[in-house]
């Protein structure tokens, strides 16, 4: 949720013309917009809330066509949780460092977890598989085993 979702929806509707290079694209011209977040079972900063412009969890290396969890297995049982809480400008150069296979402008958090589960204060669209999911107010993500869980509260 967060920037990684206004990435996919500005290639896919503004940009769209574009083909394969509108997710591209999309990462450079679309800034990273803060949204407040309570979550249980995901720590990574000291209070219940923060405020945050995204929040990507995987099971593998790669989301999307870039290798943003290296470390990331599929027969580990967890799920791999980035944190992203940056302006703009940071988050270009982490999206650079990323393509470019270094660990320079790294995320608020990288973790790993059984399960993520995030309430937010307003609701908002999450990415779930590629699919996007409007006025999403609550989102559960469990780790199985041969199977990963999502869950998803809509008004």
């Amino acid at each position: 949720m967060g920037y990684v979702t206004g990435v996919v929806q500005t290639g896919r509707t503004r940009l769209a013309a574009l083909g394969r290079a509108a997710h591209g694209a999309a990462a450079v011209i679309t800034p990273p917009r803060r949204f407040r977040v309570r979550r249980a079972g995901l720590r990574y900063a000291a209070d219940g809330t923060s405020e945050l412009t995204g929040v990507v969890v995987n099971n593998t290396r790669h989301p999307a066509n870039f290798h943003a969890f290296p470390g990331a297995r599929l027969d580990d049982g967890e799920l791999d949780v980035m944190v992203l809480a940056c302006g703009w400008p940071r988050q270009l150069l982490h999206n650079c460092a990323v393509l470019a296979g270094s660990s320079a402008f790294v995320p608020l958090a990288m973790r790993r977890s059984r399960s993520v589960e995030l309430q937010f204060d307003t609701p908002c669209t999450v990415m779930a598989d590629g699919e996007l999911f409007h006025d999403s107010e609550r989102l559960m993500v469990t780790c199985r085993t041969a199977a990963v869980e999502c869950a998803m509260r809509l008004p």
